[in-house]
């Protein structure tokens, strides 16, 4: 099925965007588009750098573009109608009670359909279709980066109602210690660890792997892990997942913390894995949910 749309992965720190040619083989028709974003900049500012992104992508493509754009964004966010409500989350606070849809098409000439989704869902969905999570009928999908997403699944369908997961198929917002779990399972997590136990300033989780040897950084991994099993462990055990897969630019530092992870988690037969197509996935995922939403969707 050829549909020439561009994919769009919106994190915290970055837009990523590719157009993609064929949803059902995954194909992609040009590159992949990656601009770094100040997510604590001006609305004009955030925007005007999406638009570039996406317009380079457009134009860079050889495929027919379907006038298509499927948005993987994370929370808070109201998906269905593109309005942002990102309150004290540490980014896109200019974007608060906007209509990032209508900001986005009044950048372009042309009339789009913008189709926005919670990022950890086009995580899960992606990896359901394309990658690791095949082999599974019900998975969790995590990533970690500037807070942390969660999406449910079974049978590739993305669970987000039920009493085995929490309101809304989410997680960043439930309560952990005297915290949130987006307080504790996100970037700013470890900066201000490190702050406390090195007196070092950091940006973000690189720079801590990067103090090693200097610093015995194995310390704030492991209480980072073991936090995260203490969180996880209920909640997965409550949906019956089969499998957890984790994404995000905190998971790249994953030889730190997946040991802890694994040995606690293969005590209840649940497989933790380190997502092998990162953003990628997150695209095709993107691509997929937009899909599912129309009546012409034949993917299956």
């Amino acid at each position: 099925m050829r549909s020439g749309i561009v994919a769009i992965d919106i994190g915290g720190s970055h837009i990523t965007s590719v157009m993609i040619e064929n949803l059902e083989t995954g194909d992609f028709a040009t590159s992949f588009q990656k601009t770094k974003i100040d997510s604590l900049g001006s609305r004009n500012s955030i925007i005007a750098a999406w638009h570039q992104n996406i317009s380079t992508t457009i134009e860079k493509a050889p495929a027919q573009f379907a006038n298509k754009i499927a948005i993987a964004i994370p929370g808070p966010f109201d998906w269905k109608d593109g309005i942002g409500q990102y309150t004290n989350t540490g980014k896109f606070a200019a974007l608060s009670k906007a209509n990032i849809r209508e900001l986005l098409q009044s950048h372009f000439q042309q009339e789009l359909s913008i189709h926005f989704e919670n990022d950890a869902a086009c995580f899960g969905l992606g990896e359901c279709y394309f990658g690791q999570a095949r082999e599974y009928t019900k998975s969790m999908a995590i990533t970690l980066g500037t807070g942390i997403g969660c999406s449910f699944l079974e049978n590739r369908i993305v669970i987000k109602e039920g009493h085995t997961v929490p309101p809304g198929g989410e997680i960043f917002h439930l309560p952990y210690k005297n915290a949130t779990a987006d307080d504790f399972f996100s970037t700013r997590w470890f900066v201000k660890r490190t702050a406390e136990q090195y007196g070092l300033k950091i940006t973000g989780v690189k720079e801590l792997t990067l103090l090693s040897p200097t610093c015995s950084t194995e310390a704030i991994f492991l209480e980072f892990a073991e936090n995260l099993v203490a969180f996880l462990v209920p909640i997965a055990l409550k949906f019956g997942a089969e499998a957890i897969l984790f994404g995000g630019n905190i998971s790249k530092a994953w030889s730190y913390f997946s040991g802890p992870l694994q040995s606690k988690f293969a005590k209840y037969s649940v497989d933790i894995l380190r997502s092998e197509l990162d953003e990628m996935g997150i695209c095709l995922g993107a691509a997929i949910a937009l899909s599912k939403s129309t009546s012409k969707a034949t993917i299956s």
